[in-house]
């Protein structure tokens, strides 16, 4: 299935929101997807990851941004965020506290490498509303 086009803003719904260790152990990561809602990609799904540890510190504080910018947009404050535990080894962690929360999006097209085809992820998140 081909990418969704760069730049489409669109309302998306959290259907996942998992903690998973990196396959070399050394990360943790928070694994979200979308259920894209709007403008004629309606069922079209786009993940994302937040690094939570072992990348490196830019990729840290841009994971950082975007991830206060969704809990802004969905309307969860610093006070009410999940904390749960983290995971052990090839777990998965699931976050039921974002599941069917709302929130827009613009999407980010990935170019593809060589037999690797394009990709998505969002660049910013807004509010619904």
């Amino acid at each position: 299935m081909q990418a969704l086009p760069h730049g489409l803003e669109t309302n998306l719904e959290i259907y996942l929101a998992c903690l998973k260790n990196t396959q070399n152990g050394k990360g943790t990561y928070l694994q979200i997807g979308f259920n894209v809602l709007s403008n004629g990609y309606n069922r079209r799904k786009v993940w994302h990851k937040f690094f939570i540890k072992g990348a490196n510190a830019q990729a840290l504080e841009v994971s950082a941004q975007l991830y206060w910018q969704m809990l802004d947009a969905i309307g969860i404050t610093e006070g009410d965020e999940p904390v749960p535990r983290a995971p052990v080894g090839n777990e998965v962690v699931n976050v039921p506290q974002y599941i069917k929360k709302q929130v827009r999006g613009r999407i980010k097209l990935k170019p593809g490498t060589n037999v690797f085809a394009d990709t998505n992820e969002i660049s910013l998140f807004m509010s619904c509303k």
